[in-house]
This record gives C-alpha cells, sequence and structure tokens, in this order.
C-alpha cells in the first residue's frame, strides 16, 4: 500500500511513515515493553521496507520516538562497554539506509532508557491513566505483580503487601 501513496511519480504524499520496526517485540504490554528485538526481526524488517520501496516511493527512516523506549536500550545493547560502539552503530545504519532519516531527541547523543524505581517518577499521563493504583501491586494467582512489565513491576511493587 506504501507505493500507491507514496509513489515517486504520485501526487498523494511525498513518504511513508511506518512502524512496523518500531512495534517489534510490542508484547503484553504494548509500547512499555522492555523486551529487546531481535536482530533477525530488524533486519527483515529493515531490508523489506528498503527492498519494496526502492526506486518506487520514498521511505521514513526512525528507530523510535516519544512513545517508545529508546532506541540504543531495544536495538543495541547500552550496556557501558558497547553503549558508544552500539549508538555509532545505529546512527550509521539509520542514516546509510534509503529515505529520510528523523532521530528523536537524544538518539544522537546515544542515550539509554531511564531506570524508573516507582511509577510517580514517569510524567506521562498514559503511563498513569494505563495503570490503575490498585493494579500496579496485584499479584497473580501465581504470585507476580501483572499490570507493568517485569522491570517496573519489580521496582514498583517490592515493598507492597497488596495481593489480588
Amino acid at each position: 500500500e506504501a507505493e500507491k501513496y507514496a509513489s515517486a511519480d504520485g501526487k498523494e504524499l511525498s513518504m511513508v511513515f511506518q512502524f512496523e520496526l518500531v512495534d517489534l517485540a510490542s508484547g503484553t504490554y504494548g509500547k512499555w515493553t522492555d523486551k529487546r528485538v531481535p536482530l533477525k526481526d530488524f533486519k527483515r524488517v529493515m531490508t523489506a521496507w528498503q527492498t519494496e520501496l526502492e526506486g518506487k516511493a520514498w521511505n521514513s527512516l526512525f528507530l523510535g520516538n516519544h512513545d517508545q523506549p529508546r532506541c540504543l536500550s531495544r536495538f543495541g545493547d547500552d550496556s557501558p562497554e558497547y553503549r558508544v560502539v552500539s549508538a555509532k552503530m545505529l546512527a550509521t545504519c539509520l542514516h546509510m539506509m534509503q529515505g529520510t532519516p528523523y532521530v528523536y531527541q537524544g538518539d544522537e547523543l546515544g542515550m539509554k532508557n531511564v531506570p524508573f524505581h516507582d511509577l510517580s517518577e514517569f510524567r506521562d499521563i498514559e503511563s498513569h491513566q494505563r495503570v490503575p493504583r490498585a493494579d500496579r501491586c496485584r499479584k497473580s494467582s501465581a504470585g507476580r505483580h501483572d499490570a507493568l512489565p517485569e522491570p517496573a513491576r519489580k521496582r514498583q511493587c517490592k515493598n507492597s503487601d497488596a495481593v489480588g
């Protein structure tokens, strides 16, 4: 469908914005996932868009946005040992593809996800609305806190006596 709306000789759109890459590995918690994207999936999506649109339509290139975890933490390795080289690799990959690259603020510096210790530290209305207080620390029958992704759940509920 992208070709249909953003073809080089068409008059509809100049480029396509598609979210297939940033939606990879979204899992149970959608965009709040802490799942890493497997390299083979990353390559498959990037290659498909490059191949399918080559010479036919123009693509937007981005690895994240304000609704996603930092691209370095999702697609690269944000450990102290590999953070810099990983950020450079992702930037090189993005800028060497055919299309218009968009760099989300902080990605140019190799920023990684910030570790939050409590949901109250989030300055995001959607996050607060998505997880009601009573659900944040609810335990499932298996004894797990099941309303937040694993890292946030551990931090938010470690001192909680709430059970479901």
